[in-house]
């Protein structure tokens, strides 16, 4: 299950969830179920790409060590992870994450062992498990959980008139996002980067 195929209503929604309404009220179905069953966190970065590329521009570090909007977004919640975590006891080692863009493996790899913010990580492995989404029921949630708000992110920097989809998209974006985690985690340089790329999936400011 992927949150591009849902929203495109392309196979296998195509033919038992023709409408929008019928996807929308199987995804909140989804949604529902999910957070009875399991006690989760999120850790969410949205990061625009026309953003990044002219900040990147401006500093040597996002060129060499987070060259890719991806990277920016990844790095940004490793550390969120790392910051949230720090004060656990006997929580070395036990923490794993989870990506689905396997290129990028070898950059993240480098990034874990040796921080842009110059920090250690501790509370997460240095050997990433990468894998496609349609091979994996844990990667399809997350897919639901970040298609969700990203979709309603673009919807707002848009001038576009809302749709009935994006209206009810915008309605399950509280009930996500009440478990994301979006204390800073940067200080000085980075923060300063980030505040200029990094946009809010919501007007809260969340």
């Amino acid at each position: 299950m992927k949150f591009s195929d849902f929203r495109s209503n392309s196979h296998p929604y195509k033919r038992n969830f023709p409408s929008a309404e019928a996807r929308c009220d199987l995804l909140e179905t989804i949604i529902s179920e999910f957070k009875k069953e399991i006690s989760f966190t999120v850790f969410y970065s949205a990061i625009c790409d026309a953003d990044f590329y002219r900040e990147r521009r401006s500093d040597s570090r996002i060129t060499d060590r987070l060259g890719h909007p991806y990277l920016a977004a990844a790095y940004r919640v490793l550390s969120r992870v790392e910051f949230e975590n720090r004060t656990m006891k006997n929580n070395k080692g036990n923490t794993f994450v989870v990506w689905d863009q396997q290129i990028y493996q070898e950059k993240l790899e480098a990034l874990i062992a040796d921080p842009l913010h110059l920090t250690r990580f501790t509370q997460i492995i240095d050997t990433a498990y990468f894998g496609n989404s349609h091979h994996s029921k844990l990667i399809q949630i997350a897919d639901l959980l970040a298609g969700i708000p990203r979709y309603h992110c673009v919807c707002e920097h848009t001038r576009k008139p809302k749709k009935y989809f994006d209206e009810r998209i915008a309605a399950l974006v509280p009930t996500i996002l009440q478990a994301a985690v979006a204390r800073e985690c940067f200080t000085e340089g980075l923060q300063e980067f980030y505040s200029h790329i990094e946009k809010s999936p919501d007007r809260s400011g969340l």
